[in-house]
């Protein structure tokens, strides 16, 4: 679905990029379904786009995925606690 071309070839820019653009209609759409399919997905790219928007706090005009962080800042507290497909797993 995200892949364009081999490993490290950019799936991880175009998975955020595609929620980031996406966000506006996910707020209207069941959040569970879509938390069910992508959770740990987006759950880690937060935690990575949050990180940076810390980082850059200082610069007002520099934002990092802006509208993926506004959805995940409103529900990510209600949704992390709920069910999602697991893609990797590390033991």
């Amino acid at each position: 679905m995200f892949s364009e071309g081999g490993c490290g070839n950019g799936e991880i820019a175009n998975m955020i990029d595609l929620f980031n653009l996406v966000c506006p209609t996910l707020a209207k759409l069941e959040k569970d379904i879509i938390w069910y399919e992508y959770g740990q997905i987006m759950g880690k790219i937060y935690q990575w786009t949050n990180y940076l928007e810390d980082l850059e706090s200082t610069e007002p005009d520099h934002r990092f995925y802006d509208r993926f962080n506004q959805f995940m800042k409103k529900y990510y507290t209600d949704m992390h606690f709920k069910p999602s497909k697991v893609y990797v797993s590390g033991e």
